[in-house]
């Protein structure tokens, strides 16, 4: 029997909330399927993203933000159940302000109970937990989302979800979900988005690659590093302080070809070795137009959107997924993917 979900997160640039309705089910087979609904996306008011990029002043406005984006949460769920009924289940990821995987720690803000409050539907949230209790990096998660929506017996593909972070999971044709793989590659939109932003790719377009500065960007140790392994606040922070070089005084498009080359390189390298029959790509990054083009420049790349799952909504999709195997008592997380001990269950129930 199917269950009607909403799944919602707030991205990594702190940009807005993405949210999905979709009916989930799982087959005779064991494979978990979906059926969007509706989508929604929201752009954060400009006060709300500076508070939650800048790092809070303590502990009183951390517990402001929390309930705060507990609020604006809810208020997406109400907004992508506007005309579609109920949903029967929320899966709010929420913002994450903090991720140091390396020492078992991982934030995210968003009330749950705050959710609950003003939908009346049961939330699923805080999914990082469980496998950072197992000694895993919490993360990534979309892997046992991308296995059951996206695996062919035939057909070799990586999903890349193209985010603040570039994310890439690994399918095998043919493979059962503990053969799969996955791992954040390096910078997806962040460094263009701290940059001043591109999103359509415009300006890079327009612009040539600096190979010198893509050289020292390509050096970030983050890239060097072999999986398991998953995007850091200090990793973030090491690569924006490359891009603040004097020596590189680059116009705006040569600076955002630049770091297009730079995510479309790095996907590049870490797939290599293997025989990839299709990209498949989602995130925010498909719609800058250079970033697609240099991947296509490597790759068959098609967007989530010829499988019926909408690029943008895609991560909310994930965390729908999650929701609905937490639900369900289906253990979520993969070793393979995450270095845990172990697979576990993902996500904290509130009720109604």
């Amino acid at each position: 029997m199917a269950v009607r979900v909403a799944g919602l997160v707030s991205g990594g640039s702190a940009d807005g909330i993405d949210a999905v309705l979709a009916d989930v089910e799982r087959g005779e087979s064991g494979r978990i399927a979906v059926r969007p609904l509706t989508t929604r996306w929201n752009p954060h008011p400009a006060a709300m993203r500076r508070r939650i990029v800048e790092p809070p002043s303590g502990a009183e406005e951390v517990a402001r933000l929390h309930w705060e984006l507990g609020a604006c949460l809810a208020e997406m769920a109400l907004g992508v159940m506007s005309g579609r009924g109920r949903a029967d289940l929320v899966g709010a990821q929420g913002q994450t302000v903090g991720s140091l995987p390396g020492e078992g720690t991982s934030l995210q803000l968003g009330e749950a109970a705050a959710i609950v409050e003003r939908t009346g539907v049961p939330v699923i949230a805080n999914f990082r937990s469980a496998d950072l209790a197992a000694g895993g990096r919490g993360g990534p998660l979309a892997a046992f989302a991308d296995w059951h929506l996206l695996a062919d017996a035939k057909e070799t593909r990586a999903c890349l979800n193209l985010g603040s972070v570039a994310t890439v999971t690994l399918l095998p044709a043919g493979a059962g979900l503990e053969e799969v793989t996955g791992f954040d590659v390096g910078p997806g939109m962040l460094l263009i988005d701290l940059s001043g932003g591109d999103p359509g790719g415009a300006a890079a377009l327009l612009g040539s690659v600096h190979e010198g500065l893509l050289d020292e960007l390509r050096g970030h140790p983050f890239l060097r590093q072999p999986p398991p392994k998953s995007w850091t606040s200090a990793d973030g922070e090491t690569g924006i302080g490359l891009l603040a070089m004097q020596q590189y005084e680059l116009s705006r498009p040569d600076l955002m070809a630049t770091l297009a080359a730079l995510t479309a390189d790095s996907v590049e390298e870490v797939l290599a070795s293997q025989r990839i029959d299709r990209l498949l790509i989602s995130g925010g990054g498909v719609y800058n137009r250079r970033l697609v083009q240099e991947l296509g420049r490597r790759f068959r790349v098609l967007p989530t959107d010829a499988f019926g799952i909408g690029a943008r909504a895609k991560e909310a999709l994930v965390y729908a997924v999650l929701a609905f195997a937490g639900w369900h008592r289906i253990p979520a997380s993969l070793p393979r993917v995450t270095g845990a001990r172990h697979s576990s269950v993902l996500g904290q129930l509130s009720l109604a």
